[in-house]
């Protein structure tokens, strides 16, 4: 039992600290609405309803500085009626409109047949130069790449191939904002502290989350009070006699004392004597064994505790239990009984 009042303590106390240390993140609620997606690696297109497959994936897409070498695969998975030309990336012509990439070396092109396929596999070597976005000044860091290719699902009536332009998926290269040793001009922009939004939960959850400390704290101060001050231990005698004090009281003026009663006079005097499961034709043993305190008076206080064991058996078992509570102990039993029940049990 002490091990599960000390497991909730505990679980308490966590849940104390993390609402406290949730309601000092002052961070927002949501991104920013500027923010931009994550980059995918591999990204991937569809052509031609699905003749035509084009993935473009690197081993590493984040982390580059200005001019590192980036390397940078295009895999074309096309049916094998379709017609697919490379030559623009292969003469290094990423793009017609322009590209922020360039080649470090010519492109290699492969090709291979896999499960009725036709896969052109073009490996790149890129490098940027891109630091600032030319349309709106701001430092550019997420720099996208695409290359141009032709595909031909037809012919011309002249049987030359029906070429049709495209342009791969844009693959998102990012470049670290990491000084090197060479960087120079380093602008340390506003280092000052800012002011943190604060959300409307913060509050609530201060509140909690402090609450939620101050409980098991306070569990653990009782528990050592408890330790120090143990509380006192009612003698058996004293929860006897607060039994029949109260059984006495309730039963003033009704004549006697009703059946529930009197079995809860019974149940009090057996738990004092020791001897709640013991027939009454053998607790003569055990109650000499229980007044063995007093040699004089044993084998008297022994009969007297038999004498009030019968009149409560009496009244208990050879009277039906009265529906209506009418006393099934007398007035005179019930003095009877209690002038027994005073010399076998001390009052407090």
């Amino acid at each position: 039992m002490k091990s599960i009042r000390y497991a909730i303590a505990a679980l308490l106390l966590v849940l104390g600290v993390a609402g406290v240390a949730y309601s000092q993140d002052y961070g927002y609620d949501e991104p920013p609405a500027q923010q931009q997606a994550a980059p995918k690696n591999p990204v991937q297109a569809k052509y031609a309803d699905g003749k035509l497959i084009v993935v473009v994936h690197s081993p590493r897409h984040y982390g580059y500085r200005l001019g590192d070498r980036v390397p940078v695969e295009i895999i074309i998975v096309s049916d094998p009626s379709v017609t697919i030309n490379v030559d623009g990336i292969t003469h290094g012509v990423l793009s017609q409109t322009g590209s922020d990439f360039e080649l470090v070396s010519p492109a290699t092109v492969r090709t291979e047949q896999q499960d009725g396929k036709n896969i052109t596999i073009v490996n790149l070597t890129l490098r940027s130069w891109v630091t600032v976005d030319q349309s709106s000044g701001a430092p550019k860091n997420n720099i996208g790449f695409t290359a141009d290719f032709l595909f031909a699902t037809g012919t011309l009536p002249d049987g030359r191939p029906q070429w049709v332009p495209a342009t791969t998926p844009e693959f998102i290269v990012t470049t670290s904002n990491t000084a090197t040793e060479s960087s120079k001009d380093l602008e340390m922009g506003d280092v000052d502290q800012q002011p943190y939004p604060n959300p409307t939960t913060v509050t609530p959850l201060r509140i909690a989350g402090g609450l939620l400390l101050l409980i098991p704290l306070g569990w653990l101060c009782f528990l050592v009070y408890r330790r120090l001050n143990p509380p006192r231990e009612v003698p058996a005698n004293e929860k006897a006699w607060i039994a029949f004090d109260r059984i006495l009281r309730e039963s003033e003026g009704a004549g006697g004392i009703s059946y529930d009663r009197t079995a809860q006079i019974a149940h009090a005097l057996r738990a004092y004597l020791d001897i709640e499961s013991v027939p009454l034709a053998e607790v003569q043993g055990s109650l000499e064994t229980f007044f063995k305190y007093d040699e004089d008076k044993r084998y008297e206080l022994t009969r007297v505790a038999q004498e009030a064991l019968a009149i409560l058996d009496r009244a208990l078992y050879e009277r039906p239990a009265d529906e209506n509570r009418t006393p099934v102990l007398s007035n005179g039993d019930a003095r009877d009984l209690f002038a027994r029940i005073d010399r076998v049990v001390p009052r407090p």
